[in-house]
C-alpha cells in the first residue's frame, strides 16, 4: 500500500519533488509553515523548547505556538538530515500516501478488500480539498488523513472490542485531536 500510495503523491505533486521548488504557492502561506518548521528545528537544536522566541515582540520576545506540531514534528530528523526544504516536501508527499492508505483501510474495514478501496484511497488523496490546501501551503489542514485514521481504528475497535484496539483508537485520537 505504502509505494502505491507514494508513487500516487508523487504523482500528484510532480513536478515539485524534483525540482527542488516546494510543495504550495509561494504567495499564500507556505513560507510561514516552512518557518515553523525551521523554527522546531531551531529550537530543538539550541536545547529549548519551541514555544517562545525572541524573534516577535521585540525586545522582550513572546509565546509563539506553531499551527502544526505534529508535522514540524515528523519533519525534525528529516530536517536536520537534508534541510528544512527537503523536510517539507517529504512531509507534504507522506501526508498525501497517509490519506490515501487511511482511506483504503477505512474502506476495507467496511465493505471487504476490492478494487473499491483502491477507488476511495485515490479519491480521498486526490481529493479538490486536499490538493487546494497543499496549494496554499496549509499543512496542518493536508493532515487530513488523521480523519479516516480514526474511522479505521474506530471500525476496528468497534469489530474486535479488543483492549488494544480500543488504546489504539484513543492514541490515534488524541494525534487527530493535535493535528
Amino acid at each position: 500500500l505504502f509505494l502505491v500510495y507514494s508513487a500516487l503523491a508523487l504523482f500528484l505533486c510532480a513536478p515539485v519533488p524534483f525540482s527542488g521548488e516546494l510543495i504550495g504557492h509561494p504567495d499564500v502561506d507556505v513560507w510561514n509553515h516552512l518557518w515553523g518548521y525551521w523554527y522546531w528545528l531551531d529550537s530543538f537544536s539550541s536545547g529549548s523548547l519551541p514555544w517562545r522566541t525572541e524573534m516577535l515582540n521585540a525586545p522582550d520576545g513572546g509565546v509563539l505556538y506553531f499551527v502544526d506540531p505534529v508535522g514540524a514534528a515528523a519533519s525534525l530528523p528529516f530536517s536536520a538530515l537534508f534541510g528544512v526544504p527537503v523536510a517539507y516536501t517529504l512531509v507534504q508527499l507522506l501526508r498525501f500516501a497517509l490519506a490515501g492508505i487511511a482511506s483504503h483501510l477505512f474502506c476495507r474495514e467496511i465493505s471487504g478488500p476490492g478494487a473499491h478501496c483502491w477507488a476511495a484511497g485515490v479519491a480521498f488523496a486526490s481529493s479538490p480539498f486536499l490538493l487546494a490546501e497543499a496549494g496554499n501551503g496549509i499543512t496542518e489542514v493536508t493532515a487530513v488523513w488523521w480523519t479516516p485514521l480514526c474511522l479505521w481504528r474506530a471500525a476496528v475497535a468497534f469489530r474486535s472490542n479488543a483492549t488494544r484496539d480500543w488504546i489504539a483508537l484513543g492514541v490515534a485520537q488524541g494525534l487527530c485531536t493535535l493535528a
